[in-house]
């Protein structure tokens, strides 16, 4: 794979998001997390010796967990800004603590995003946190700590979720770090600016939008008066319509085959069933009044997707967050790279 590719890029006719060249929706069906996120960096898929050297590092950083959760604040809020931002306002000093350079920071904010959120996610809800294994990877370690089942479908499902979410060359919260690093800003503080943009109801945050609206729903033939009736007000069709795509957003048709696939024949059938709604009905409604084609984005299905294999849905802006760390990561190497 040539490293001079962008890190990431959108063709918006054909409907494809490219991860250094390659169709991410291609690697998300068969590449590990580490694999992609090695990608991002450094242009390449990893060789075994490449791919080793990640996954150990990463295990490496995993023992320094307790002390990343003893240094968070003892309450959870509603989003990730509170409990990543101080794991991103401490990197010069855990940099300084443990000898780091500028990447293994970086690889250590990557590695530790995930226990910060579980964790605290599990004592806010009165459980005992759970500590990952030394055998698992990114994906299955998640789901551990979360407390959930770790088979392989399920963690090759949800691993393929998490990479779809990686990186997106044009969105707000990537656009924030850019103006940061650019500004001769640190890449703690750039992170820090990425957080702030990323949970907004139009960013991120769109996705718990439209899941909200769709468990509001228990039969697909109240759909379209749900949905008049929300525009009526002049409410907003989470999951509809894209800045970018003219098409359908690749990664929500991934995601919608992996939705209906796991809740065929079970009873979570229905919220396939109002979500087709939703995306038929809402495209009529806004072409009708707007004189808009629109289609399903990822926010349509991410957090139905994420409730489906076991991860609470209003977790999904923090696992949005748990993809993109490797994306903005990437972009700080690269920037740095440009600085000189």
């Amino acid at each position: 794979m040539p490293a001079h590719y962008p890190i990431s890029q959108i063709d918006p006719v054909k409907g494809q998001l490219l991860f250094r060249g390659a169709d991410a929706t291609v690697l998300a069906g068969k590449e590990s997390f580490e694999s992609v996120l090695h990608l991002l960096i450094h242009g390449r898929l990893p060789g075994k010796e490449q791919l080793n050297m990640l996954t150990a590092l990463m295990r490496n950083y995993r023992f320094h967990g307790p002390d990343v959760m003893d240094s968070q604040p003892h309450e959870w809020k509603s989003n990730e800004e509170t409990h990543l931002m101080v794991l991103a306002s401490q990197l010069e000093d855990y940099a300084e603590r443990f000898d780091f350079d500028v990447y293994e920071s970086l690889i250590f904010f990557v590695t530790l995003t995930p226990m910060v959120i579980t964790s605290q996610w599990r004592l806010a809800h009165g459980e005992k946190t759970i500590s990952p294994r030394n055998d698992f990877g990114q994906a299955a370690n998640l789901l551990r700590m979360l407390g959930n089942q770790t088979d392989q479908e399920l963690v090759r499902d949800f691993e393929t979720c998490l990479i779809l979410h990686m990186d997106d060359p044009q969105n707000p919260s990537l656009n924030a770090l850019e103006e940061k690093m650019k500004s001769g800003a640190s890449p703690s503080e750039s992170l820090i600016a990425a957080l702030n943009e990323h949970s907004k109801p139009l960013h991120h945050g769109a996705g718990w939008e439209a899941f909200k609206t769709i468990s509001a729903i228990h039969d697909p033939a109240d759909v379209p008066e749900m949905l008049a009736d929300r525009m009526d007000r002049g409410d907003r069709i989470f999951g509809l319509g894209h800045r970018v795509y003219r098409t359908i957003d690749p990664r929500a048709d991934v995601m919608r085959e992996m939705l209906r696939r796991r809740t065929a024949g079970t009873p979570q059938e229905s919220l396939f069933q109002v979500i087709e709604a939703i995306a038929t009905e809402g495209s009529r409604l806004i072409m009708e009044r707007k004189g808009l084609t629109v289609y399903p984005n990822i926010d349509l299905y991410n957090a139905a997707v994420y409730s489906v294999l076991g991860v609470p849905a209003e977790l999904n802006t923090q696992m949005f967050a748990i993809s993109r760390v490797c994306g903005w990561t990437a972009h700080i190497l690269e920037l740095l790279r440009t600085r000189g």
